[in-house]
C-alpha cells in the first residue's frame, strides 16, 4: 500500500488510541479479518468499560482515511469523514494495516472542505450496509 489516501477494506475497523492498547480480549477486533460480533459477545461489562481511552472511533468499509504515520502492521490515520474538534482532517487513530485497501474506481469521494458534504458521504456509505 503506497498511497497515503486509503479506504477501510473490512466491514468495520476500530481506531485505537495507540497500537499497544488492545488487550487479549480485543484480539477478534484487531485480527487481519476482524470479527466484531465475536469481539462484542466475549466482552464483559468491565471489558467494555475498559475501552474508554483505548478506542477513538470506528470506520466502515469504503470509508476514506488518510495515513499520517506508518508503524509497520499499524498505521495512524485520519478518518476524514468524521469531523473532530481537535483535528482539521478528522478523527485520528491507529488501525491495523490489514484493515485498509487502495481506493477502487467508483469509490465515493467527498470533499473534506464541506461539513454538509461529509454528512452526505457518510449517509451514502451507510446506505450500502442496509
Amino acid at each position: 500500500m503506497s498511497s497515503s489516501n486509503l479506504r477501510v477494506g473490512v466491514d468495520v475497523t476500530t481506531l485505537w488510541a495507540s497500537p499497544d492498547v488492545p488487550r487479549d480480549v480485543d484480539s477478534a477486533a484487531v485480527a487481519d479479518q476482524p470479527d466484531v460480533h465475536t469481539w462484542l459477545k466475549t466482552m464483559t461489562v468491565e471489558d467494555r468499560l475498559g475501552l474508554h481511552d483505548r478506542t477513538v472511533s470506528q470506520a466502515l468499509e469504503g470509508e476514506p482515511v488518510t495515513v499520517v504515520e506508518d508503524a509497520g502492521d499499524w498505521v495512524r490515520v485520519a478518518a476524514t469523514w468524521q469531523p473532530a474538534l481537535d483535528s482539521d482532517i478528522g478523527y485520528l487513530g491507529w488501525v491495523r494495516r490489514a484493515h485498509l485497501r487502495e481506493p477502487l474506481p467508483g469509490d465515493l469521494d467527498v470533499p473534506q472542505s464541506s461539513k454538509r458534504a461529509d454528512r452526505v458521504g457518510i449517509a451514502a456509505s451507510g446506505r450500502q450496509h442496509l
